[in-house]
């Protein structure tokens, strides 16, 4: 019955009062009950799958490499899409694996000679560990810390000025590239059901070295709403 408690969330007392007989409550021997409850409740294990999703904010820095000598230029900016995790938990630890996906950003740069203008679309994978809190009975904090894999499709065309074809003109280009990167952050979770909650994720993205000029900056804010599912859960 203890174990049952503990993973429907259940405080000690609550626990211990399922089975206590009314005549029992209050005394001597119902004092000791808690405290063995309190004392399995100390020695149990809870084990749990959660799938999550939930729609994404992300704001991109200005890539100062990319506008370094041009007389006008727009890099970064905030980007909207989704996320879907799933977050594998052994009481305080736990591992996320999570992929968001996000809409086109747009950059620009202009100068006497040269000039472009691109559509990018960046992907990520990310491998996340988990410290929190043993069971979600109340709103609560994740802490998260990992890393990540970026995939960019980047499509656009370049300008160059005061030159004959085929050196001057348009030039489109189309380029697909790849970077790594250190991800951390927290989730703020708020249970609605033993099984349903609402979370809100927050991460925090460094790029350790940009592929090419055309990323934006090495740094990234990411803020989202959404709900989180549980699958599965095992208590010993």
């Amino acid at each position: 019955m203890a174990s049952q408690g503990y993973g429907a969330g259940f405080s000690v007392s609550q626990a211990a009062a399922l089975t206590t007989l009314d005549k029992y409550r209050g005394n001597a021997a119902d004092g000791q009950r808690i405290a063995n409850v309190g004392a399995i409740y100390d020695a149990l294990t809870l084990t749990r799958a959660d799938i999550q999703g939930t729609g994404i904010v992300r704001w991109l820095t200005r890539n100062p490499g990319y506008c370094e000598s041009f007389d006008g230029c727009d890099s970064g900016g905030r980007v909207s899409g989704g996320s879907g995790a799933i977050a594998i938990t052994r009481s305080r630890l736990g591992a996320v694996v999570e992929l968001s996906f996000v809409g086109q950003s747009f950059a620009q740069r202009q100068s006497q000679r040269l000039d472009d203008a691109f559509a990018q679309r960046i992907a990520r994978g990310s491998l996340l560990f988990r410290f929190g809190p043993r069971r979600r009975t109340e709103p609560a904090v994740d802490l998260l810390a990992g890393v990540t894999l970026l995939f960019a499709d980047t499509r656009g065309v370049t300008r160059v000025k005061g030159a004959l074809a085929p050196t001057g003109g348009r030039h489109p280009f189309a380029v697909q590239t790849r970077a790594t990167g250190l991800i951390g952050g927290v989730d703020l979770s708020l249970p609605v059901t033993r099984t349903f909650g609402l979370v809100v994720p927050l991460r925090v993205t460094r790029v350790l070295t940009l592929p090419l000029t055309t990323w934006p900056g090495k740094l990234d804010v990411q803020a989202g709403i959404g709900m989180s599912v549980r699958v599965m859960q095992r208590v010993r």
